[in-house]
């Protein structure tokens, strides 16, 4: 692109919105002096009672150690957190948030000794499994790999820089129907992927949690919770029920059962994808984890849709989730430390979607996909995420553009996942650099919440925000012909929890893939 990282930085700083520093600093100095205040009045009651000074000091120093103790546990205290900042984390009422908070977040953990309490475990647990079942993990695999036959690949080539990829199977048994001699994969134009018969998304689902049953798109879920534990112990317990409930709800809406599923794609933000893993042990579908962050759900689509169009699958499952307090503790502070969210944070949707995909039939087609290559512009704020995904959905599009010869105007609709309204700003202004108005451009997560009315600042976030809204709103447009073609681009920020305390920059990718109206299938006939 022609932005440089430089300048982009520039437009960034312009583009986010200022905090409100004078605002910030009265209502730190007013309750940070009113806590002080509290403290003296504390200890003057203390020496009236015939207390000595020390003692004196000591006994009100407990008191607000207790009272923001309590107030944590009560939900209050990162409540006026939020509007006073530094002025309840600097006293000594802010050491005793932090240390409350973080242990009511992992309360459901059960007893933990430590680090290295866990450290020994997990060896001891690698060791039993290393030497079970007799042979090496290695040797095994060797052994498992011989007795599968090997496709044969022939490429052939075709005119205007194309290829068409064909294969076949060699079968060693009648028990398994083979795959037709000659069957087109796809053409393979650049970075994109055109499916000349293409698959289509014969079923979907969208659940969402409380937050989003008060945003606008309400009534495009197909289940929402009022409890965000969905019924669980913990936050990570209610992801996996979510996407696994999700997955279920789709394959009733196709009138099938997992049996007759071959493959799910699916992945999360939980570390080790552990969500999806966890729903998909329930399914016993055969499983292929993704992690493509935020961009998981396009992700899964596309592979999905090559899969389909290949013949490797018949009925194939793509979903991903988030939910927002499992991110915000792997990745943030705990829930109820008393923290200020920036202007340019965005909000991680409590959400999962599921689409079964199948390679004909009725339902939306999947006709491109465009697998995104990682952009980094330098971005290391891990508050301002639309900042830095905004160049890999600028650089994904564009390379779609000219890959099929495509114009932005020949769309209804150019979705992104979870830019938010200011990476979505940012984005608008990379293709302006690139002599592109994007004038039919819908961020997801501008459209989940309302911005002005729930406290999730520069809007929607997390890989079920951009699934949800597709499952629950964009696929039924298309269904129902009220849009016709549309270009879904879903975000991801590759950084980890990790990497950004080591001051690294924020990575992104962006994956792409085209869908039309069922309408339009019939008016090609």
């Amino acid at each position: 692109m022609k932005m440089s990282a430089e300048e982009y930085g520039r437009r960034v700083r312009r583009v986010g919105p200022p905090s409100p520093l004078g605002g910030d600093c009265l209502w730190a100095f007013g309750v940070g002096g009113s806590i002080c205040l509290l403290g003296e009045v504390l200890r003057g009651w203390y020496l009236t009672m015939g207390l000595d000074k020390e003692l004196a000091g000591t006994l009100t120093s407990c008191t607000l150690v207790a009272l923001s103790a309590l107030l944590t546990t009560l939900g209050l205290y990162q409540k006026l957190a939020a509007k006073a900042g530094a002025g309840t984390l600097v006293p000594i009422t802010g050491f005793a948030n932090a240390v409350v908070s973080a242990a009511i977040e992992f309360k459901t953990e059960g007893r933990v000794l430590g680090t290295g309490a866990k450290d020994v475990h997990h060896r001891r647990a690698g060791h039993r499994i290393r030497y079970a079942g007799g042979g090496s993990l290695r040797q095994r695999l060797l052994a498992a790999a011989v007795k599968v036959p090997l496709p044969r690949i022939r490429i052939r080539k075709c005119g205007n820089c194309t290829f068409t990829l064909k294969f076949s199977i060699p079968q060693k048994t009648d028990k398994i129907s083979p795959i037709k001699e000659e069957t087109v994969m796809a053409v393979r134009r650049g970075d994109t992927l055109l499916f000349p018969t293409p698959p289509v998304v014969a079923a979907h689902a969208a659940i969402g949690g409380k937050k989003e049953g008060e945003g606008p798109l309400a009534a495009c879920f197909d289940e929402l919770s009022a409890d965000n534990f969905f019924g669980q112990s913990n936050w990570e317990a209610a992801e996996k029920e979510m996407a696994l409930r999700a997955a279920r709800l789709c394959l009733k809406k196709a009138e099938t059962t997992p049996d007759n599923v071959s493959l799910a794609l699916a992945g999360d933000l939980q570390a080790q994808c552990t969500a999806s893993s966890y729903a998909l042990r329930e399914l016993g579908i055969p499983f292929v984890g993704l992690f493509g962050a935020c961009s998981t759900m396009a992700e899964a689509l596309g592979l999905g849709a090559a899969l389909c169009s290949a013949g490797m699958a018949d009925g194939l499952l793509a979903m991903t989730s988030s939910h927002f307090c499992a991110a915000e503790r792997q990745f943030r502070t705990p829930l109820s430390y008393g923290a200020v969210r920036t202007p340019t944070a965005q909000w991680t949707a409590t959400a999962a979607g599921a689409c079964l995909l199948r390679p004909a039939g009725e339902g939306v087609q999947l006709c491109a996909a465009t697998f995104g290559r990682v952009q980094d512009y330098k971005i290391k704020d891990i508050n301002n995420m639309g900042a830095a995904m905004a160049p890999a959905a600028a650089a994904t599009l564009l390379r779609y553009l000219k890959d099929t010869g495509s114009a932005p105007a020949d769309f209804d609709r150019i979705y992104t996942g979870d830019l938010g309204h200011v990476g979505s700003q940012l984005l608008r202004d990379l293709l302006t650099a690139e002599g592109l108005l994007l004038k039919n451009h819908v961020d997801c997560g501008c459209i989940l919440y309302d911005a002005a009315e729930q406290t999730v600042k520069s809007g929607g976030s997390g890989p079920g925000c951009c699934a949800s809204v597709l499952c629950g709103h964009i696929l039924p447009r298309l269904e129902k012909g009220t849009q016709k073609r549309v270009l879904f681009i879903a975000t991801g920020a590759l950084m980890s929890q990790t990497t950004f305390l080591q001051k690294e920059s924020i990575p992104a990718i962006a994956h792409l893939v085209e869908l039309r109206s069922p309408q339009q299938k019939e008016e090609n006939g």
